[in-house]
C-alpha cells in the first residue's frame, strides 16, 4: 500500500526505467546510490548494470519486495532510512570512485535534495546526477533568463552543474497517477563552480531578487534590507553595467556574478 505521505508515484513503464538507465550509461564501473527504490522497478534495472547499488527506501512496508531484490542481485545493498538524514559520508568513505546518483524522486522533497547534494564536499563525490521530476521543476532548473520558470534555483544549480533534460514522462506512466507530468533530468558537476565569487553573498542576491520578481532589481535588494545604502546599490549596478531598472529574471547567472563582486566591492 503506498503512503501519500512519501509522495510515492510508482514508474510502471519498463521501457522509460530502460531509458533511463541508458541515459546515465550505468557500467559495471559504477557505484550508483538510488532515492526512493519503492517497488524495486528502477532498482533491479541499476543493479544488472551496475558495479554497486545503494538504495534508500524510507517505506518499511516495501523492504520486504526490496529484499527479494537482494537474494537475486548480490551488488544491492539496501538502506531503510530518510535520505535527507543520512550521512552519506558512511557511503563515500567506502567509495573509490565517484557515484552516479538517480532516483524518482517525490515532488515535495526535491528542492531540500538539491540542497542537501549541492554542498561542498557532497557535490564533487558526484559523476553525474539522474532525477526523474516535476515537469515543471526541471524546466525551471533548465531555463533561460528571461522566463517564468527561471529563478534562484536555476542560477544556483547552474552555478556548478551543467543540466539538460532528457525525456518528458505522461502521467499515465505511473501508479497511483499524479496530477502532473514528469521529466528525467540529468545535472553534470562542474570540476569547479562556473565562476570565482563570493557565494554566499550571490546567493543571498540572488534569493532576495527573486523573492519580488515583479519588482525592479534596484528595488528588491534595498527592500530586502541586505543593503541600506541605496546610492551604493546604484554605484554597484552602474560599475557592473547592469541596468537597476530590470527585474530578477532579466539577468543571467553571469550578470548575478558581476554584481556580488561589485556589491562587495562597494
Amino acid at each position: 500500500m503506498l503512503k501519500k505521505r512519501f509522495g510515492q508515484n510508482l514508474l510502471i513503464n519498463k521501457a522509460i526505467v530502460e531509458n533511463i538507465v541508458d541515459s546515465a550509461e550505468i557500467t559495471k564501473n559504477d557505484i550508483v546510490i538510488e532515492i526512493g527504490a519503492g517497488t524495486g522497478n528502477l532498482t533491479k534495472c541499476l543493479s544488472s548494470r551496475a558495479g554497486k547499488v545503494f538504495a534508500f527506501e524510507i517505506d518499511r512496508d516495501l523492504i520486504p519486495v526490496l529484499d527479494k531484490l537482494k537474494e537475486e542481485y548480490a551488488n544491492l545493498e539496501l538502506i531503510h532510512y530518510d535520505f535527507l538524514k543520512y550521512d552519506l559520508k558512511q557511503i563515500f568513505d567506502i567509495a573509490p570512485q565517484k557515484i552516479v546518483l538517480m532516483g524518482n524522486i517525490p515532488y515535495n522533497i526535491t528542492s531540500p535534495i538539491i540542497t542537501k547534494i549541492f554542498q561542498k564536499n557532497i557535490l564533487n563525490k558526484f559523476s553525474r546526477i539522474i532525477f526523474m521530476t516535476q515537469l515543471e521543476y526541471a524546466l525551471r532548473l533548465t531555463a533561460k533568463p528571461g522566463g517564468r520558470e527561471y529563478g534562484s534555483i536555476t542560477v544556483f544549480v547552474n552555478y556548478y552543474a551543467d543540466a539538460e533534460i532528457v525525456r518528458k514522462v505522461s502521467k499515465g506512466n505511473f501508479k497511483p497517477v499524479p496530477k502532473v507530468s514528469s521529466a528525467v533530468i540529468k545535472l553534470t558537476p562542474l570540476p569547479a563552480p562556473r565562476y570565482e565569487c563570493d557565494e554566499e553573498l550571490l546567493f543571498k542576491i540572488t534569493r532576495a531578487s527573486f523573492s519580488q520578481r515583479r519588482k525592479k532589481m534596484l528595488n528588491s535588494l534595498f527592500n530586502s534590507k541586505i543593503f541600506e545604502d541605496k546610492a551604493k546599490l546604484i554605484e554597484a549596478f552602474e560599475k557592473a553595467g547592469i541596468n537597476p531598472d530590470l527585474r530578477a529574471e532579466n539577468l543571467s547567472l553571469e550578470d548575478y556574478v558581476k554584481l556580488t563582486k561589485n556589491l562587495v566591492i562597494v
